[in-house]
């Protein structure tokens, strides 16, 4: 997946059909594990909509640990 989405932005790397069908596979992948975990994110299931926030402010340690 790196080489199709970040290769492009940092060195001239060129996206190719077989870099996009690579990608396509390892997201199907990811899924069909999540599905399995019965989970929908990789981070958890509680996401924090403003965590910057509350690593700015220091609170990042008061969060409970998932």
């Amino acid at each position: 997946m790196k080489k199709y989405n970040m290769a492009p932005i940092f060195f001239d790397y060129q996206r190719t059909p077989l870099s996009l069908k690579k990608t396509k596979i390892a997201l199907d992948n990811l899924n069909t594990y999540f599905n399995r975990l019965g989970t929908k994110y990789a981070a958890g299931g509680k996401l924090y909509k403003n965590l910057p926030y509350f690593i700015g402010k220091g609170y990042i340690h008061s969060l409970p640990p998932y």
